[in-house]
């Protein structure tokens, strides 16, 4: 005899069938393979039926109407203004204010979010910027007083890091400026520049006293000498406009081995 997918119950059913089934969610299923199960679909189904039903009955309620979507709007205000006359002539004045407010408000909030949004996006942007700028200036400033000391490649690997922490950044009058700070970073350094505070050059004249290792010329011995305190490469010669292609390392490490630039 042929079987039922799925069953209330398995009263009358022969013994050796019962054990063909299997009870899921109340009711017995006869449990084969190769069959999909399509109760998730089916109830997903019903859903979306119900939800279009619900829309169909919207849009209907709303074509009964017999208005397009822009009189219902036209009329919505004219409400609105006949509302607020009526308040006007009867001298509700503190009613109407109180609608206003919160009509205010309601547009308020949405041009605050709006606003918020838009300045965390200026913000990014802007702190971003200001990194790339510094991190410029760090390179390149920094970079050429640490090759005019003539600094070892190793020196110039491990200098710039460790005395870019002492340069502090700020904003005045619109314009991005730096201050150069004393090694426990509360105060300002005092330096050779017009007001009185340190520059790039200061700062670098400073790392020679305390790291002379790190600087050629120092009589320390520094990386690329040999034991007659020479550089191996000295002699050799480099165009100016080979020279200039370089980056700020391998300019340095130039430097660092007496390469001679020629024009």
């Amino acid at each position: 005899m042929a079987l039922d997918l799925v069953v209330e119950k398995l009263d009358g059913l022969p013994e050796p069938v019962q054990k063909l089934y299997v009870e899921k969610e109340g009711k017995f299923h006869l449990d084969v393979a190769g069959v999909e199960d399509t109760g998730g679909l089916k109830k997903a189904l019903s859903g979306e039926r119900k939800r279009a039903s619900e829309l169909e009955k919207s849009v209907n309620e709303w074509k009964a109407l017999g208005k397009t979507p822009a009189e219902i709007q036209e009329m919505i205000d004219a409400g609105k203004t006949a509302q607020e006359k009526a308040l006007r002539d009867a001298g509700k004045f503190d009613e109407l204010l109180a609608q206003h407010r919160k009509e205010s408000g309601d547009v308020l909030n949405q041009h605050k979010t709006t606003w918020e949004k838009e300045r965390g996006t200026l913000i990014s942007e802007r702190d971003a910027a200001f990194a790339m700028a510094n991190s410029s200036v760090l390179k390149y400033d920094l970079g050429a007083a640490l090759t005019k000391a003539k600094v070892t490649p190793e020196g110039l690997d491990l200098l710039t890091d460790r005395l870019a922490k002492r340069v502090e950044f700020q904003t005045v009058d619109g314009q991005r400026k730096y201050e150069i700070k004393t090694p426990d970073g509360k105060a300002p350094m005092a330096g050779s520049n017009s007001d009185g505070l340190a520059t790039f050059d200061d700062l670098v004249k400073e790392a020679v006293k305390i790291y002379p290792s790190l600087f050629e010329g120092t009589g320390s011995g520094g990386s690329g000498m040999d034991q007659r305190n020479t550089r191996r490469d000295a002699g050799k010669t480099i165009s100016r406009a080979e020279f200039d292609k370089l980056d700020h390392a391998a300019r340095a490490e130039a430097m660092a081995k007496r390469i001679q630039i020629v024009d």
